[in-house]
């Protein structure tokens, strides 16, 4: 397992240097490419500088945060990792689970409509697919209230939390892998 976690350490250097060329490049290529549009708006209303440039300052930190997740996680303990574990499941059951079901009336709607008018089932997947991002924009946030309830409850259940506080870890520490997943994922 030390073996394992010296591998991830070595790659943490390599991934946050291909991240940042990623980051510059992308950036720079939307940039460039998009600032006049942004600047003239087809539809005739004012541009807006500032939402630009916050759409460029959240791609830069989509695509530098693989080098700070693997650098959390080699720094993380047995604890994080195993906390982090236990949540996974219901957080990933649920996600599936709403998302799925905040999809069901597009499906229904759109579906029905491309499929009279002769649409291919390619087309209808892609079109559906597109309204994706859109649900999990919803479904993410609850999804992590039901995959932190669930896994809080199931640990107290099982009394997990009487005993991680019995050897001296604190409710500030057993929430911080959750918070710091939180942060993430939202």
């Amino acid at each position: 397992l030390a073996v394992l976690r010296l591998r991830h350490k070595a790659l943490v250097i390599p991934v946050a240097v291909v991240s940042l060329h990623l980051a510059i490049y992308y950036t720079g290529t939307d940039l460039l490419e998009n600032y006049h549009r942004s600047l003239n708006d087809p539809l005739g209303m004012e541009p807006s500088p500032a939402a630009y440039t916050f759409k460029l300052v959240l791609m830069g930190l989509f695509l530098l945060s693989p080098p700070v997740l693997l650098w959390l996680y080699c720094r993380s303990t047995i604890l994080d990792r195993y906390l982090l574990r236990e949540l996974m499941a219901p957080f990933g059951f649920a996600l599936l689970l709403l998302t799925f079901a905040l999809e069901i009336p597009p499906i229904l709607d759109y579906g029905e409509s491309l499929i009279s008018e002769g649409a291919s089932w390619d087309v209808v997947v892609r079109v559906l697919l597109t309204l994706v991002p859109q649900a999990l924009g919803i479904t993410i946030p609850m999804a992590l209230l039901f995959g932190v309830l669930f896994t809080l409850g199931k640990l107290s259940g099982d009394r997990e939390i009487v005993a991680m506080e019995a050897c001296g870890v604190s409710i500030a520490r057993l929430l911080r892998p959750m918070l710091l997943f939180a942060i993430v994922a939202t």
